[in-house]
């Protein structure tokens, strides 16, 4: 039977990506930055799958995308 909640392109033998976001979200989010916090988690979650699910360009397309964002959040803002 198929697990349609924790398919197997979320799993690997030595570790569920879930584990690794649930990780970074903590560990970034401690440092104030939640919008940062996602978006690492977010990248990771489609490095994890490239290659079990769907076109790998596109999974590291979308990781580069949401590395990207956490760039922005992490920046310096001029007050």
């Amino acid at each position: 039977m198929t697990d349609t909640i924790n398919p197997h392109h979320y799993q690997n033998a030595k570790w569920q990506a879930i584990d690794v976001m649930e990780d970074v979200l903590e560990a970034v989010s401690e440092n104030g930055n939640p919008a940062a916090a996602y978006n690492i988690a977010a990248a990771l979650k489609y490095l994890l799958r490239a290659g079990k699910k769907g076109d790998t360009m596109e999974q590291a397309q979308k990781a580069e995308w949401h590395i990207r964002r956490a760039i922005n959040h992490l920046a310096p803002r001029d007050n």
